[in-house]
């Protein structure tokens, strides 16, 4: 009897404590959907060993393995255990999304009880790919979804839910706030339903994962790289993170999520995206350490395992760092500082250290860590950015790491060789720097890069448009806009020649050039000198409108507005930058682009400077008074307008103080002005008028 006792207690306390973890399941749960804050702790991992580690899986696993969870759960609800044809691995391979979506629109108008999870799955999956370039897609995966649930005799899988949150994470057009919400939205409600029949369904680290990648993938945009919106989210992610460590720490194996390393990578993403927080970089190396403290705990079979990826980023982190400093320390001393601990010096060493420590880990042996071209790429990196705040040494560094690389390459180490990106970031620190021969050193390497791809028959390694436009702004700022105008010349004669589109100048190419003949034009003493550099900016824009809208070619606002900006510097009584500006002028208004009363405002001063001379006083009123007349039926008569006037020099003979105010007489005698002239001029008083008007001036 005493026996029979024991064994009653025994099974009494063994349910009460599965119903007492079965709370604590629970509870985590909803603490993850509501957001709520769980113990996190990186002492010690995983106390309890109950089943030994399982590999780290995709993001969105196969469905057409024998072995598929999928299979099952569509055979238990739609009551079949024999294969379908969907079943098959290569099944709708070849054929587009929307017409995998009008198979399974057909098949449940005339299959419908044949139709099962797996045949959703299909098009979740199909419409969650990252290469699918659809605007709609993420919207008709919740179209799918919602025919899912409405089923009256099948559920979705976690499978199914997370390809609905990776085709929202995978949406680079729709508004980074919406992206978040809806793809939170249908993890809650996984998390939700595991809640209320936890037997059937349970979320995975994948659905998971498809989250945090929607939270911190970079994107761009409108309003997709807002830094508040960008640190917010990378918080909630390291939020969403601790918490599933700490479920981990207390429960072990036994948890019902346990991270993985792409769980810690994608919130380490979402930290080195924070491109104005100087604590990025401890935040980051925080993450490493907790990863490595995972692969201590279990060396051999670790869930979680830093790799190439999780060093790289924190590399990337020092970086971005070590810019952020540089920059700080060089507007507020107005040059470069010595401290090498607020000069970004600390930042970059500590990156090498990164990229040693990661030799050291392959020569270990230690899998899943290659010290390949990439985190050398953005170390290079991290010094073409402090290149530009004074530091003169950084090419250098550049340039050593470059050649390292090449050494690695000679000595037989195939994947640490430098790539085409390797070139363009030394030829960057160059580029960014105020050295005198900038220009020939990135000219040079420019040259080593020809000289490589062609020896070594590597197509991936020869230069492109890209690399030519960061050699031309180097040209542009040590050796002027004739050298840079040259090279631009040599890739137009490339492309001819090798007829590889890589090579064909793009919009960039031609602003470089444009905006160096510009930069030389307010450079010159001589007035002939400007006008001629002037002249020959506005040809190179003129050769850019000619070739507009081929091979995605366009001129810019900016350009134009260039152009007349530079003529008010050297228009005094100059009719030839008159007619130079005014063909401009006109060109901006036959674009595509939309103007404001700014250009009128350019015009209207260069020509006043132009016809200063006292034998052009009637062809002086002629011109303001066409351009007034333009300018109010375009209804933008602005205070910049009218102050353009206003402020506008005179001389003693010609456009004198006396001429100024009959003008403005003529023309302005009466206020207001009619409502259809302007859209900002309201009140008079915000503009200096004279005082026959009636106002003070």
């Amino acid at each position: 009897e005493r026996s029979t006792m024991l064994r009653h207690a025994s099974s009494i306390s063994s349910r009460r404590t599965i119903l007492q973890h079965t709370r604590q399941s629970r509870s985590h749960l909803r603490c993850v959907s509501s957001g709520s804050q769980l113990p996190s702790s990186s002492s010690s991992i995983g106390r309890k060993r109950l089943a030994p580690w399982k590999s780290s899986t995709v993001p969105i696993p196969s469905s057409t393995t024998t072995t598929n969870p999928v299979r099952w759960h569509a055979s238990v609800f739609s009551g079949r255990w024999e294969d379908k044809e969907w079943h098959q691995k290569d099944f709708l391979k070849d054929v587009t999304v929307k017409e995998k979506e009008s198979w399974l629109d057909s098949m449940l108008k005339d299959k419908f009880q044949e139709v099962d999870v797996q045949a959703f799955l299909i098009i979740l999956q199909a419409l969650a790919t990252p290469d699918i370039d659809d605007t709609g897609a993420p919207r008709r995966a919740e179209h799918w979804m919602a025919r899912l649930k409405s089923h009256p005799s099948l559920h979705p899988t976690p499978e199914c839910y997370q390809a609905a949150i990776q085709a929202w994470a995978n949406s680079n057009k729709e508004n980074i706030l919406v992206v978040v919400n809806r793809s939170e939205r249908w993890l809650n409600e996984l998390i939700a339903e595991s809640e209320n029949a936890p037997e059937r369904i349970r979320p995975t680290i994948e659905c998971y994962n498809a989250f945090l990648d929607a939270l911190t993938r970079g994107r761009s945009g409108s309003n997709k790289r807002n830094q508040t919106i960008v640190q917010s989210n990378a918080s909630k992610a390291e939020g969403i993170l601790r918490r599933l460590h700490s479920e981990f720490h207390h429960f072990g194996e036994a948890a019902t999520v346990i991270p993985n390393t792409d769980t810690f990578n994608f919130v380490i993403r979402g930290w080195t995206r924070c491109k104005h927080d100087t604590i990025i970089a401890k935040k980051v190396l925080a993450l490493l350490r907790l990863m490595e403290a995972y692969q201590r705990e279990n060396p051999t079979s670790s869930r979680v395992l830093p790799d190439t990826r999780s060093y790289s980023m924190a590399i990337d982190a020092f970086g971005s760092v070590a810019k952020m400093k540089a920059r700080e320390c060089y507007e507020s001393d107005g040059g470069f500082s010595n401290d090498p601990s607020v000069n970004g010096i600390s930042e970059l060493e500590e990156a090498q250290s990164i990229l040693t420590y990661m030799h050291d880990l392959q020569d270990a042996g230690v899998k899943g860590v290659v010290p390949h071209a990439i985190p050398y790429n953005i170390l290079i990196t991290g010094w073409a950015s402090i290149a530009g705040y004074g530091h003169e040494d950084a090419p250098f560094r550049a340039e050593a790491i470059l050649r390292t690389m090449l050494s690695h390459k000679d000595n037989g180490f195939a994947d640490r060789a430098p790539d085409r990106i390797s070139f363009e970031k030394v030829i960057s620190a160059w580029a960014n720097s105020n050295h005198p021969n900038a220009g020939k050193r990135a000219n040079w390497w420019l040259k080593r890069l020809w000289n490589d791809a062609e020896v070594d028959g590597n197509a991936e390694l020869l230069p492109n448009k890209t690399t030519y436009n960061i050699v031309m702004r180097a040209l542009a700022k040590t050796d002027g806009a004739k050298a840079a105008e040259t090279l631009l010349l040599k890739l137009g004669d490339k492309y001819k020649e090798q007829k590889e589109i890589g090579l064909c100048p793009n919009s960039e190419s031609f602003a470089i050039v444009i905006r160096a003949w510009l930069q030389k034009a307010k450079r010159e003493r001589n007035v002939e000198d400007r006008i001629a550099a002037l002249r020959r900016a506005i040809e190179w824009l003129q050769s850019l409108q000619q070739v507009e809208n081929e091979q995605n070619l366009s001129t810019s606002p900016e350009l134009y507005l260039g152009v007349l900006r530079c003529a008010t510097k050297c228009a005094r009584r100059r009719r030839e930058t008159l007619k130079l500006a005014t063909e401009t002028f006109e060109a901006m208004k036959h674009s595509r682009f939309q103007y404001d009363s700014y250009p009128y405002s350019l015009l209207l001063q260069i020509g006043l400077d132009a016809l200063s001379g006292p034998k052009d006083d009637d062809e002086r009123i002629l011109f303001v008074e066409n351009l007034l007349v333009d300018c109010s039926e375009d209804g933008l008569v602005s205070s910049t307008f009218l102050q353009a006037i206003m402020n506008s020099r005179t001389y003693a003979t010609g456009w004198t103080k006396d001429a100024k105010q009959e003008l403005i007489q003529r023309f302005f005698s009466e206020w207001p002005l009619p409502q259809s002239w302007s859209r900002n001029v309201s009140n008079p008083r915000s503009i200096p008028l004279p005082n026959h008007v009636g106002l003070v001036v």
